[in-house]
């Protein structure tokens, strides 16, 4: 089914492109510049903040255009392979951690392109399909490194999304290129795609999308979270720090290797582990990933999350968390449980209220205004 194939792809962005918060049926993890029990496995945890919009000091290079050398147009082949090419050069700039775990560019490149094809294939021509991967390949070429994939999403949500234009039909959220599913029954009755909700508008209908990719919806509301320089209560957006300045806290930018850093825990910014950079010697260094079975230590992560750094120095199988324990991702939590601001959390019985389908126990979906857990109905719209 189209719809089941949307959700898969969103959720396989959440993979490709670090952790998202946005895109995804997945709970968000723990808060960027933080750090949790995986750390002292010898791994760090992927970040899943809002996002921030500002200059572009790591910039990569002007995104192709819509013809090749020859001058002639190019293939939907030509172009699921441009945005293949640019997610990788995105990780290798950005995410360096994610990106280790490919043997090289064009590893990652033939790993990334199938489901990039699936999504190009599905739009309805190749003009729409060149301007849905032109804005995506744009987005990972220019954005910010200290950003997460949630502020992707202006840019490359219309291309993993169903396609579906405003006012139009829609089933679900994922179906929509811009806006959301607005509907009188979410997930049960089908609705039109409308425009994102305005900062402080109510988005209990639809927590998940309802706010857009440079929002959250805390407390059924919309609102962002602050950037470098603002002031802060703990969070910022993407992988921005929020340490103590003079009597109160403010928003800064990530460490970059080579600066001074302090030990997790501590009230100071800490090295982004996302970048693959560890705080060795109280300087932000490049972190090593080994294998299961290899010595690891400070600066030798184990490959998360499959493996972590076991108490003789050697990376060993990660057991799946408990109720209670820490979690770096959605997939951390052992069956029954999801991830919810970094602890394995019960998942929610028929009727109990959620925000996305990863909190209700299966085969239950999130459904609904306000959501709740209900069971899953096979929604086809027009």
């Amino acid at each position: 089914m189209l719809k089941a194939k949307l959700h898969r792809r969103a959720r396989a962005m959440c993979g490709l492109l670090a952790v998202c918060a946005w895109a995804c049926s997945g709970s968000a993890g723990p808060d960027a510049g933080t750090q949790d029990a995986s750390v002292a496995d010898g791994m760090a945890p992927t970040d899943a903040e809002p996002r921030d919009v500002g200059a572009v000091p790591d910039a990569g290079p002007v995104p192709d255009s819509g013809a090749s050398d020859t001058g002639t147009p190019l293939s939907r082949e030509q172009l699921t392979r441009q945005v293949a090419t640019a997610e990788c050069g995105w990780l290798q700039r950005c995410r360096e951690l994610e990106f280790g775990r490919h043997p090289d560019l064009q590893g990652c490149e033939q790993n990334r392109s199938p489901g990039w094809a699936e999504q190009v294939n599905l739009r309805p021509s190749i003009d729409v399909a060149l301007a849905h991967t032109q804005a995506c390949v744009h987005a990972l070429n220019t954005r910010p490194c200290f950003e997460t994939p949630r502020a992707l999403g202006e840019g490359c949500w219309p291309l993993l999304s169903g396609g579906v234009d405003l006012d139009q039909p829609c089933a679900r959220s994922s179906e929509c290129a811009q806006g959301f599913c607005l509907s009188p029954d979410p997930g049960r009755q089908c609705g039109r795609c409308a425009p994102w909700r305005d900062l402080d508008a109510r988005c209990d209908d639809d927590p998940e999308f309802a706010c857009g990719p440079h929002a959250i919806c805390e407390a059924g509301r919309c609102l962002t979270l602050p950037g470098v320089g603002s002031g802060c209560a703990g969070r910022c957006r993407g992988l921005l720090s929020c340490p103590p300045n003079g009597e109160g806290f403010i928003c800064v930018s990530p460490l970059e290797p080579g600066d001074p850093c302090e030990l997790p825990f501590s009230d100071a910014p800490t090295c982004p582990q996302e970048r693959s950079l560890a705080c060795i010697d109280n300087v932000c260094v490049k972190a090593t990933l080994v294998a299961s079975g290899e010595a690891c230590d400070a600066a030798r992560w184990c490959d998360y999350p499959e493996s972590r750094c076991s108490s003789l120095g050697q990376c060993e199988a990660r057991p799946r968390s408990l109720l209670g324990e820490p979690c770096a991702h959605p997939d951390a939590c052992a069956d029954g449980l999801f991830c919810d601001n970094a602890l394995c959390q019960e998942q929610h019985a028929k009727g109990q209220p959620c925000m996305s389908q990863a909190e209700c126990l299966a085969p239950l979906d999130c459904l609904g205004a306000p959501r709740t857990c209900q069971p899953a109905i096979d929604l086809q719209c027009p």
